[in-house]
């Protein structure tokens, strides 16, 4: 199996991971211009930078995993290119903007798996359907109400909204792993 080093941003990565993406800018060839990644966290201690070298003209972006020991979080980020000649230009490239975000090392003893907001509710709700529902979950809110206050039919309504959400995450998160999308539909009887 080979592998295809991506050609656009992360919207995520690992912590501790080697790190890579090409990217061709037409306007600005990597034989006369720099690109710098910067990403910006809501706590500017954990801000850092990533400089691509070149390759002909390709910008290649390549971090070693024992120098991507980033803090985990989510981080806007955004690129610059810088002239290589003299007299120095610098600009920011206005469509290289995105969000990404840092996830903890796998492999690190203490990480934890954290569920989406999507997730908690469809486990919530599906407990409560159960009857195994714990104090906690039985006093679970959505949108300011509590889900025992909830009729059958509501609850079921909300199941299925929830189960759509978390499985639109997970085919996001298979597209961004590079995995085709499944054409299967799921049938949920309850």
């Amino acid at each position: 199996m080979t592998y295809s080093i991506p050609t656009t941003e992360p919207t995520y990565f690992y912590a501790k991971h080697t790190l890579q993406w090409t990217k061709e800018l037409s306007d600005y060839p990597a034989s006369f211009w720099t690109l710098k990644y910067y990403f910006v966290h809501t706590s500017s201690a954990n801000n850092f930078s990533i400089t691509a070298s070149a390759s002909g003209n390709t910008h290649v972006v390549l971090v070693s995993a024992s120098s991507s020991n980033y803090t985990a979080g989510t981080y806007r980020w955004y690129a610059e290119v810088t002239l290589t000649a003299t007299p120095t230009e610098k600009y920011v490239v206005d469509w290289l903007t995105g969000e990404c975000e840092v996830k903890a090392d796998p492999s690190g003893a203490s990480v934890v798996r954290t569920l989406t907001h999507a997730q908690t509710c469809l486990t919530n709700i599906k407990s409560v359907l159960e009857g195994t529902a714990s104090t906690d979950a039985q006093s679970y809110s959505i949108g300011g109400r509590s889900l025992s206050r909830y009729s059958t039919k509501e609850l079921l309504d909300l199941k299925s909204y929830y189960e759509a959400e978390v499985a639109k995450e997970q085919r996001a998160e298979s597209l961004a792993q590079g995995k085709q999308p499944s054409n299967r539909i799921k049938v949920n009887l309850y």
